[in-house]
């Protein structure tokens, strides 16, 4: 028998964890499977990725009124189906909530469909369309790969979905991908002058700069890190919808010397290797991503204790279900709660001020730090390539 034909389906190549696991998984399993990406507008592409691998561009614009993503919809499927037919597809595989709903309705005979769920979707689910189409996607499919043990009891408790059919498959690091680009030189003079006369005082966050990131309170909370460590640099990497809006709230609290909205980069990790500490402040996750690559530049960690994903890589052996309530330093990084919003914005939340503790106590204690960098070194072992594309094979071949 020849290779299975495997098609991986998601919008573009850019700018998300989902995207950068995408890559990884078709990377990891070109070499036994004939694999082609199907994209929705393959223009948008900016991660680096193996030129090897097909592309299959639909070059379907995104469209912001109703009608237009209707008529988009349409187009995904007539299309997606065609190409399926072609190709004679032996397995599918999507990633997000549109490519999973169009990847089960254009199911061809003897196909097997394999839906992955990157994020906790009740939290993300704000219609009835959308809550449908991950409801229907799940259910439909052959197979769903949960991206956390979380993310699968999500699935399970509230859209149904059968628990025999749920796979956990933590994303991959490729470890020697991001050592080798963590050592690449940074060319921007304004980031590396920070970098380099930082005295052991950067804290860092990587992430789409969106609510669901929580940098806005990060930033707030940043404001009694200057007060006690007054050379602390904060830099946050990310292009997104807020970026006006943070820079406002940096503007407003007089922060300007110490948090630098850094922009975008498609290689972070020279940047990440520099950090004392990475502060991940999401409100919610499907496991955090950037987490696992952090971890593998050797920086210590402290983050929220959000649902779902950062307490299964850092304190893998509590109760999951539990939250932390004030900061736990657990065994691979430091995790603390879930920052919230309050109407007095002159007043730092109690979550705004335990994060802000906790990069302070972390910051002043170089002792601890090695510890928790040596700790993460050890924990992205876990993560390997090699695990997922095992578990990945598993679940298309049987």
């Amino acid at each position: 028998m020849g290779k299975k034909t495997v098609i991986i389906i998601i919008p573009y190549l850019s700018g998300g964890g989902a995207e950068r696991a995408a890559i990884n998984l078709a990377e990891n399993i070109k070499n036994d499977y004939n694999i082609s990406f199907i994209l929705f507008d393959a223009d948008k592409n900016s991660y680096d990725f193996d030129k090897s691998i097909n592309i299959i561009n639909l070059n379907i614009k995104s469209s912001k009124n109703v009608l237009g993503k209707i008529k988009n919809t349409l187009k995904k499927y007539f299309e997606i189906k065609k190409i399926k037919k072609h190709l004679k597809v032996d397995v599918s595989i999507s990633f997000l909530r549109e490519p999973n709903f169009i990847n089960v309705i254009t199911k061809q005979k003897n196909e097997k469909t394999i839906v992955s769920i990157r994020n906790t979707m009740s939290e993300l689910d704000d219609s009835k369309m959308k809550k449908f189409m991950t409801k229907f996607g799940g259910k439909k499919a052959d197979k769903v790969v949960a991206i956390s043990k979380m993310v699968k009891k999500d699935q399970i408790d509230k859209y149904g979905v059968d628990e025999n059919k749920i796979e956990v498959i933590y994303n991959a690091c490729n470890l020697d991908k991001v050592k080798k680009m963590a050592n690449e030189k940074i060319e921007d003079k304004k980031i590396n002058e920070i970098i380099e006369n930082n005295q052991g005082y950067i804290v860092m966050n990587i992430g789409r700069l969106t609510y669901q990131k929580g940098q806005d309170k990060l930033i707030r909370a940043f404001k009694k890190v200057v007060k006690e460590v007054k050379n602390a640099k904060l830099l946050i990497f990310g292009k997104g919808e807020l970026k006006e809006e943070l820079q406002e709230l940096i503007k407003s609290l007089e922060l300007e010397n110490n948090v630098i909205l850094a922009g975008f980069y498609d290689n972070p990790y020279k940047f990440l290797k520099k950090a004392n500490i990475f502060a991940f402040s999401s409100m919610f996750e499907g496991l955090g991503n950037i987490l696992l690559e952090a971890m593998a530049c050797r920086v210590p960690i402290i983050s929220t204790d959000c649902p779902y994903g950062p307490r299964e890589i850092i304190a893998p052996n509590s109760d999951l279900e539990s939250h932390a309530e004030n900061i736990e330093e657990a065994e691979y990084g430091i995790l603390v709660p879930v920052l919230h919003n309050d109407k007095n914005k002159d007043k730092l939340t109690k979550q705004e001020e335990i994060i802000a503790n906790a990069i302070i106590k972390l910051l002043k204690d170089n002792k601890k730090r090695k510890e928790y960098a040596e700790k993460s070194a050890e924990r992205i072992k876990f993560f390997t390539m090699e695990k997922n594309k095992k578990e990945w094979e598993d679940i298309i071949e049987n």
